[in-house]
Order: C-alpha cells, then sequence, then structure tokens
C-alpha cells in the first residue's frame, strides 16, 4: 500500500468528508412531473457541483447528490419524494408483524459503459424508430454529464489525467487507467455494486500488461484508491456505518461455460484485503472448477478480511433461469448490498422482508382446525393455507409500492439502462428487463424446527397433545419450563444432519416455491426466494413482534440469523450443521441466502488449519450450500468490547449480509452476536 493510498484510507476512517455539494431546487411540483424538466434540473445540478483537485489522487472527482431536488440517483432515492413518503410508513422503522419493504439495490452496466462510453446509449436512444420526450431528457442528462467531465479535465493539473477526463465517459476506455476512472465517475451516479469487476476490467488489465504501459503494483494503487473513494461515497450514512452499501464479486461462471476467476480477480481481493476500510465488500464466486488451491487462496484471505465470503454458482445459476432469466444475464449476477443479487443488464427487484413465524403464528393461536388435527400432515396443510395467506397478501400491497415507485420519473438510471432505453420507460415504472420482487424469508430454521417439535413430540413420541402445547405457548412456557427444557434437549432440530428436521426445512422451502409459482401481477414479472438478514435486522424486528413457538423461543426472542443454527441447537458440531445447510434446495431457493457461521480465532492460526478449512468450506459447496460467510471471533474480546466500547473502536466483526463497527451496534444487535454459537 502507497502512502498515499494510507493517508486516504486514513481520511476516510476518520470521517474526512471531501465531498462538495452542489444545488439545484426544484421550483414547483409539476416539475417533476415532466422528464425535460427532471433533467434540465439535473444539469443545472451538475454544473453547480465545486470541483476541486486532491495532489497525489489518481482518480478525478466527487460526487453526492446531497442538495438536488430532482430525481438524481436512484439507490439512495435522491429527490424521489413518492417512493420515500410510500417507504417510511412500509419499512423496518414501521414494520407489520408479517413484512416490512427493505432497501432496492441497483446494478450498473459497467461492462457496456466501458466498451462504448455514453456515446454508445446516445447512439442507442438516436436509433430509437420513435423519441419520447424521456429520451430527449436521457440525452440532456448524458450530455451534461459529459460536460462534468470535461470541467474536471480542465482544473486538473496532471496532464496524463486531464486527458483521460476529455476522453471518458463520453468514449470508450481503452486502457486500464481510463477505465478505472471510467468506473469511479459512473460509480457515484449510482454508488451501490462494482459488479463482476474482474471480468469487465480484466480484458484492459491484460492488455496493458502486455504491452508493460501498466505494472501490477500499479493496477493495484489504481484499484485501492478506488476501493477508499467507495467508501467514501457512504461516509454520510451515519446511521447505518456498514460494509453493505457496496458490493462486488470476482470468479465465477462465464458464458461460455468456463471458470472466470482470475489473475485481476486475485489482485483485486488482495487490495481489499490490505485496505483498512471494510467497504466494499467482496463475493467470490465457486464453480465446480474451483480448484482445491484456489479455495485454500481465498480461505486465508477470508480469515484476514471477513468481507470476503463464498457464493456458489451451481444451484444459484440455474435457479435463476428456472424463474425466466435469460442465461445470458444469469450467469452474470452481481452480488450487492447485504446478499442480495442483481443483474447488469438493467433489473429494479425490490425486497420484502417476511416474517415465515406469522404463518406459524397464524396456524396455532388463530386457527381453530389447529387442535382438531389428526396428523403432522394435516397440521402442515393448515401451515401452507397460511403461508400461502401472507404471500399473496404480500404481492398485493406490492402493487401500491409499485404506483408509488412509478410516480417518481427517474431520467438518471434510465439513461444509464439499455433495456429503458429500447422500451422507452422510466427505470421506475417497469422499463427494466427484470422488475419485481425478492421474497425474504425469516426464521427458516425457527420455522423448521418448530414444525418439527410438533412432528417429533405430538405425533411420533406423543409425549404431548395439540392442546397441550398450545397451552405452553400461550403461557410463554411460564409454568412449562420442564416441558421446554425437554424440548431443548431431546428436540430433533435443523442444523444437525438428521433428516428428519431438515426434510422439514426443505419442505417449506417447496412450499414457498410452490406459492412463488401461482403468483401472478401486472407490476411483476420476476419473482425470487431466500431467507437473509439485512443491515435493518428482521430476526430481531419481528421477533419482538411474534408469540412463542414451539421451537422452544419465548415471546418477542429474536429469530435465528439466516440460514444457520443458534442457541445451542446445532448439538452435533460445525460439520454436522454445514451439512443441514448444503441439504436445502437452492436451486428453488435462489433468491438473497445469507448462512453465517463463527469460529474461534484460534481455527486460523497456523496454515494446516485454514487448509483443513478450505477443505471443509470446498466440500460444503460441492455438497450445494449457496452462500458462506464467516466470523473469527473471541465471545471473551465481544463481551469486554460491549463493556469497555473506547478500547474496541476498531473492532469490526461480520454481522450477516455485512460487516461494520461492533461497538456502534446498538445493544440489542450486541447481545444477539454474542448469544450465537462460536464453534471451537
Amino acid at each position: 500500500m502507497t502512502e498515499n493510498i494510507k493517508k486516504l484510507a486514513e481520511d476516510a476512517l476518520n470521517g474526512v468528508d471531501k465531498f462538495l455539494y452542489g444545488k439545484a431546487d426544484v421550483e414547483s411540483d409539476e416539475e417533476l412531473k415532466s422528464p425535460i424538466a427532471i433533467a434540465n434540473g439535473l444539469k443545472r445540478f451538475f454544473e453547480s457541483v465545486p470541483v476541486k483537485e486532491y495532489p497525489g489522487e489518481k482518480l478525478f472527482g466527487r460526487l453526492r447528490f446531497n442538495g438536488c431536488e430532482y430525481t438524481g440517483d436512484f439507490y439512495k432515492r435522491a429527490g424521489h419524494q413518492n417512493i420515500s413518503e410510500y417507504w417510511s410508513k412500509h419499512c423496518y422503522s414501521k414494520p407489520s408483524p408479517l413484512f416490512y419493504w427493505g432497501w432496492t439495490h441497483v446494478a450498473l452496466d459497467f461492462d457496456f459503459i466501458l466498451k462504448n462510453g455514453l456515446n454508445g446509449y446516445i447512439s442507442l436512444i438516436n436509433s430509437q424508430p420513435k423519441a419520447t420526450e424521456l429520451h430527449k431528457a436521457m440525452k440532456i442528462v448524458l450530455n451534461s454529464l459529459a460536460e462534468l467531465s470535461i470541467r474536471y479535465s480542465e482544473i486538473c493539473t496532471d496532464k496524463k489525467l486531464s486527458d483521460i477526463l476529455k476522453k471518458v465517459p463520453l468514449q470508450a476506455a481503452d486502457t486500464f487507467y481510463e477505465a478505472i476512472q471510467t468506473v469511479w465517475f459512473v460509480f457515484q451516479l449510482c454508488p451501490d455494486s462494482l459488479g463482476r469487476i474482474d471480468q469487465y476490467l480484466y480484458p484492459f488489465y491484460t492488455k496493458d500488461i502486455e504491452n508493460k504501459t501498466l505494472t501490477k503494483a500499479e493496477a493495484s494503487e489504481l484499484l485501492e484508491e478506488l476501493f477508499v473513494k467507495v467508501y467514501e461515497t457512504q461516509m454520510d450514512n451515519v446511521a447505518l456505518p456498514i460494509s453493505g452499501h457496496n458490493h462486488l464479486v470476482v470468479g465465477g461462471y462465464l458464458e461460455d461455460g468456463s471458470d472466470g476467476f482470475n489473475e485481476l480477480s486475485k489482485i483485486i481481493l488482495e487490495c481489499i484485503a490490505e485496505l483498512p476500510t471494510f467497504r466494499p465488500q467482496a463475493s467470490f464466486r465457486y464453480t465446480k472448477y474451483t480448484t482445491a488451491e484456489t479455495m485454500e487462496y481465498i480461505t486465508k484471505l477470508n480469515a484476514k478480511c471477513q468481507w470476503i465470503v463464498f457464493v456458489n454458482d451451481e444451484p444459484r445459476i440455474p435457479g435463476m433461469v428456472d424463474i425466466g432469466i435469460e442465461f445470458k444475464d444469469a450467469v452474470n449476477y452481481t452480488i450487492v448490498g447485504c446478499n442480495e443479487w442483481s443483474l447488469p443488464c438493467g433489473a429494479r427487484i425490490d425486497l420484502a422482508h417476511i416474517n415465515l413465524l406469522h404463518s406459524i403464528e397464524q396456524l396455532i393461536y388463530n386457527d381453530s382446525d389447529f387442535l382438531e388435527a389428526d396428523s403432522y400432515d394435516d397440521v402442515f396443510k393448515l401451515f401452507k393455507k397460511h403461508l400461502k395467506i401472507d404471500m399473496l397478501a404480500i404481492v398485493e400491497e406490492y402493487s401500491n409500492y409499485s404506483k408509488a415507485i412509478s410516480n417518481d420519473i427517474n431520467v438518471l438510471n434510465s439513461a444509464l439502462s439499455t433495456p429503458c432505453i429500447e422500451s422507452g420507460k422510466s427505470f421506475t415504472d417497469k422499463g427494466t428487463k427484470y422488475y419485481g420482487i425478492t421474497m425474504s424469508f425469516n426464521s427458516i430454521s425457527n420455522a423448521a424446527d418448530s414444525l418439527s417439535v410438533i412432528k417429533q413430540f405430538v405425533f411420533d413420541e406423543k409425549i404431548f397433545t395439540l392442546a397441550q402445547l398450545y397451552d405452553m405457548l400461550k403461557d410463554n412456557y411460564s409454568s412449562f419450563e420442564n416441558e421446554r427444557k425437554l424440548i431443548l434437549k431431546k428436540g430433533r432440530f435443523f442444523g444437525n444432519n438428521d433428516v428428519y428436521a431438515d426434510d422439514i426445512a426443505n419442505s417449506i422451502i417447496d412450499a414457498i416455491y410452490e406459492i412463488r409459482n401461482e403468483i401472478k401481477s401486472d407490476d411483476i414479472n420476476t419473482v425470487a426466494v431466500g431467507s437473509f438478514v439485512g443491515a435493518t435486522h428482521p430476526n430481531i424486528v419481528f421477533g419482538k413482534m411474534t408469540k412463542a413457538t414451539p421451537d422452544g423461543r419465548y415471546n418477542k426472542d429474536a429469530f435465528t440469523m439466516g440460514i444457520t443454527q443458534s442457541e445451542g441447537k446445532d448439538k452435533n458440531g460445525l460439520t454436522a450443521l454445514l451439512n443441514s445447510i448444503a441439504k436445502l434446495d437452492y436451486r428453488k431457493f435462489c433468491g438473497c441466502i445469507v448462512s453465517n457461521i463463527k469460529l474461534d480465532k484460534s481455527m486460523t492460526d497456523s496454515d494446516d488449519k485454514l487448509k483443513k478449512l478450505s477443505q471443509m468450506y470446498r466440500t460444503f459447496l460441492q455438497n450445494g450450500g449457496m452462500q458462506l460467510q464467516i466470523n473469527y471471533l473471541s465471545q471473551k474480546e465481544l463481551i469486554a468490547a460491549q463493556k469497555e466500547p473506547e478500547k474496541y473502536q476498531n473492532l469490526v466483526v461480520r454481522v450477516t449480509g455485512y460487516s461494520g463497527y461492533f461497538t456502534r451496534f446498538d445493544t440489542d444487535l450486541q447481545n444477539d452476536i454474542i448469544r450465537r454459537t462460536v464453534e471451537k
């Protein structure tokens, strides 16, 4: 790491905000109904943004949409009044007991931009048979962005960089340096995911290396500056100072079926691991062609940098194709946010955080047929009935959400989306190739364990009747602590490589997928299902709203986080837990997935131990596991950090789909992290 990068990273970690803000006020609400008026407003904003040169920096320009009242960056929802108003009434701070809307992540098509420049979009607009007002507005925005880069070039005193700024992003990039500057410029227009950065930059890297116009060290310095600046783009988000805002992927399948992990993939991961900043986070896309040596290499980096995690292309890509995504689009997916996915080809997939235990709760507490069930199959049919009611209720409410989104005309993201240009529709109004929902079902393991307890204790072993179990739950186990202890001691829970409970977990996924296939809505052409916990921690939010459940969980207790196990229910060790997780049918459950495990730090203190860990992780992925992220923690250290936070200001932990400073999390989340299993 060079001294310039060290200083840049130090400033970023210390909260030195180098972004200067422009200003463009909306003069009347009528302007926001006109694409041309919005485009002209954005043009005024870009013209007003102050420009400052920072000595030693190799990438130029800093841009945020603060101060712009027109609809700008969709990811941060700059100027999107209708979306913001609706979402604020249906988000994590105002959830229903069933669900709330999460954040929508966006992946830009950097590959298209690098090969064609902004001129590529302008040419595509000009080729449309019928020019709409939106098309005209797109051209205004694209040309104003080119003018901003020219303004950068006039202020930049470095001749090489100044010449680059005159060329890109308007024109296609030719060199690695031009490509990195283009990525940085365009990323700020939607500061979310860097996508498949090792793939779209690789041709520029190899050409310059072969021509001896670039060294590996120079490439690393440019990448590290890019990554620190990506970190900077979210420094104004005081509420959520975490890694989940920015993501990239390396490796994975290419369209010809080969594995894409390459020399640049390694450089990118090494840069991320070397930097002290914890954004962007990186997902390594595993394929069946991933070698043991590569897995060992990634495992060593993961032990050093826990925001490098594993995802599996083998179940996901076929699953995406099954739900209607073309293979050429599915193979180029990128991880975004806290382990959701998006498609650079053009997608707006909104997120629903769902309380799966709500269906269990409705079954037990509000369905008179529950106590009359004669078999476990009868119970499961009733559960499935409530699950369908819940899922269709969410789809119905999505129509209101979709309408609110469409009421905000977005010119900027539409101009950077070939499907929007070709359809002549806004990014916010089904202009993208794929639009719809990712349904994230929280509490998969709690639901599976609850149904397993009913099957085992009521119908198979006949220890309790349904009426007795109902009385225990209604009483929150207050007078039934011995019975609860028996459940926790003898219960056959998910996470123990026990076909009994693991099959029940898969039966839940089967039911979800079957209902998914019945969803019909004019506002949806894509529905993915999965289970993860994002930055708003629905496992805690929903836990506080959910009554006691048969798995021994008390009223208002948090759910297990993601697809894993907690509270000591994984009695057979880490290998058994990973085997259970890998058994799930991720071809059906191909949406957002998070599997968290915690390992003691001592398991990484030798090359031999790391090699064994890499073999275990590889087996997990070969067996079908979708995602794996590991925290190497000492429980004692976490407890000490909670008691004396001033001594642990820089303690970063992996939480679910993101990393963050442990001492900045609220007490509920800290306790949730501490209480989860640490394997030794």
